[in-house]
């Protein structure tokens, strides 16, 4: 599935695959796996910095930028965050489809600087 497919289907709605813990950011990340056929990864948000399967982790530098579609990892709390790039992204801005920020919220997408949250890197189908 095409990321601008994946946002038609579930923007503004709320996106909770596993039907545990109520709609959460790793939530609309595994459909966005399911969507695409991959394996589908485990844990939160945070646990992604340390890898999945079928994946590479690419740590964020000055000079990064993720790739549409790659699944970006934040540093925001003891569980992290996460979301799906998108165009837009570029070395001062990350540009991500997501929910749960702020809580409670539905898939939108939203701008973040690579500062706050801090952002640790992205993961790249391998």
């Amino acid at each position: 599935m095409n990321i601008n497919d994946f946002v038609t289907e579930w923007n503004g709605k709320h996106c909770d695959m596993d039907g545990m813990y109520g709609p959460q950011c790793v939530d609309l990340v595994k459909e966005w796996e399911k969507e695409n056929g991959w394996t589908i990864s485990h844990g939160n948000a945070i646990d992604y910095a340390k890898g999945q399967v079928g994946f590479n982790f690419i740590k964020n530098t000055p000079s990064g930028v993720p790739p549409i579609g790659s699944l970006v990892v934040f540093n925001s709390s003891p569980y992290g965050h996460i979301g799906i790039a998108m165009p837009g992204c570029n070395t001062r801005v990350c540009t991500v489809f997501e929910q749960n920020d702020p809580l409670g919220s539905v898939c939108h997408i939203k701008n973040y600087d690579y500062i706050r949250p801090s952002c640790l890197g992205w993961l790249v189908k391998a």
